[in-house]
């Protein structure tokens, strides 16, 4: 009894992330993207800046 309402639960869990995240997907792959990219340019500059 109790091992189905935790499978259900899990599912329900399953779809709730796929649910957000079809809804706020392209907004956290976004923000996601634009920490990286930032990430990266500020380590070249620190990079570069130690080269030259």
């Amino acid at each position: 009894m109790a091992m189905q309402k935790r499978r259900i639960d899990r599912a329900q869990r399953f779809r709730a992330r796929r649910v957000w995240w079809e809804r706020h997907g392209a907004f956290a792959r976004g923000l996601l993207t634009g920490t990286l990219v930032t990430l990266l340019a500020v380590w070249i500059a620190k990079m570069a800046a130690a080269t030259f």
